[in-house]
Protein backbone atom coordinates (compact mmCIF):
# COMPACT_ATOMS: atom_id res chain seq x y z
CA UNK A 1 0.00 0.00 0.00
CA UNK A 2 0.79 3.24 -0.90
CA UNK A 3 1.94 5.79 2.13
CA UNK A 4 -0.12 9.13 -0.13
CA UNK A 5 -3.42 9.14 0.54
CA UNK A 6 -5.69 11.38 -2.07
CA UNK A 7 -8.52 11.61 0.28
CA UNK A 8 -6.39 13.13 2.76
CA UNK A 9 -6.60 16.82 0.69
CA UNK A 10 -10.36 16.58 -0.38
CA UNK A 11 -11.81 19.67 -0.36
CA UNK A 12 -12.84 20.21 3.85
CA UNK A 13 -10.26 17.80 4.92
CA UNK A 14 -8.22 19.40 8.14
CA UNK A 15 -5.08 18.96 5.55
CA UNK A 16 -5.87 20.96 2.96
CA UNK A 17 -7.28 23.38 4.93
CA UNK A 18 -4.08 23.97 6.67
CA UNK A 19 -2.09 23.72 3.69
CA UNK A 20 -3.93 25.83 0.90
CA UNK A 21 -5.22 28.79 2.37
CA UNK A 22 -2.48 30.85 0.78
CA UNK A 23 -0.19 29.76 -2.08
CA UNK A 24 2.55 31.26 0.08
CA UNK A 25 2.78 31.45 3.74
CA UNK A 26 3.71 35.21 4.91
CA UNK A 27 4.81 36.57 7.90
CA UNK A 28 3.63 39.91 9.00
CA UNK A 29 5.88 43.40 9.74
CA UNK A 30 4.85 43.02 13.23
CA UNK A 31 6.16 39.34 13.40
CA UNK A 32 9.33 40.19 11.36
CA UNK A 33 10.11 43.09 13.99
CA UNK A 34 9.59 40.56 16.84
CA UNK A 35 11.71 37.71 15.17
CA UNK A 36 14.43 40.07 14.02
CA UNK A 37 14.66 41.73 17.50
CA UNK A 38 14.84 38.30 19.29
CA UNK A 39 17.75 36.88 16.60
CA UNK A 40 19.64 40.76 17.92
CA UNK A 41 19.39 39.75 21.09
CA UNK A 42 20.40 36.36 20.71
CA UNK A 43 23.67 36.70 18.33
CA UNK A 44 25.29 38.96 20.76
CA UNK A 45 28.56 38.32 22.37
CA UNK A 46 29.05 34.05 22.43
CA UNK A 47 26.01 33.68 20.93
CA UNK A 48 27.19 35.38 17.75
CA UNK A 49 27.94 32.54 15.08
CA UNK A 50 31.52 34.67 14.18
CA UNK A 51 32.38 35.55 17.83
CA UNK A 52 36.16 34.69 18.41
CA UNK A 53 37.02 34.56 14.78
CA UNK A 54 38.83 36.55 13.08
CA UNK A 55 39.31 36.83 8.67
CA UNK A 56 43.35 36.93 7.23
CA UNK A 57 45.12 36.75 4.07
CA UNK A 58 47.61 36.04 1.66
CA UNK A 59 48.61 37.76 -1.10
CA UNK A 60 50.79 35.20 -2.39
CA UNK A 61 47.86 32.36 -2.17
CA UNK A 62 45.17 34.82 -3.14
CA UNK A 63 43.05 33.70 -0.55
CA UNK A 64 41.48 34.76 2.66
CA UNK A 65 40.28 32.30 5.46
CA UNK A 66 39.00 32.53 9.11
CA UNK A 67 40.91 32.00 12.30
CA UNK A 68 39.94 31.88 15.94
CA UNK A 69 41.15 34.96 17.52
CA UNK A 70 43.51 33.16 20.06
CA UNK A 71 45.50 31.24 17.14
CA UNK A 72 48.76 33.27 15.78
CA UNK A 73 48.53 34.50 12.41
CA UNK A 74 50.86 32.54 10.15
CA UNK A 75 53.84 33.67 8.50
CA UNK A 76 53.05 35.25 4.84
CA UNK A 77 49.37 36.31 6.04
CA UNK A 78 47.82 39.57 7.12
CA UNK A 79 45.11 40.53 9.54
CA UNK A 80 41.92 41.29 7.74
CA UNK A 81 39.51 40.15 4.83
CA UNK A 82 40.68 40.73 1.15
CA UNK A 83 38.13 39.53 -1.53
CA UNK A 84 39.37 40.61 -4.70
CA UNK A 85 43.43 39.81 -4.87
CA UNK A 86 43.76 41.25 -8.33
CA UNK A 87 43.34 44.55 -8.07
CA UNK A 88 46.31 45.56 -6.60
Amino acid sequence: SSTYEPSLFSEGSAVNSFYATTPTRTVSDAARARIGRAASIRNRGKGNPQYGTRWIYSDELKQSKKIRVTDEIPEGWKPGRKIKFDED
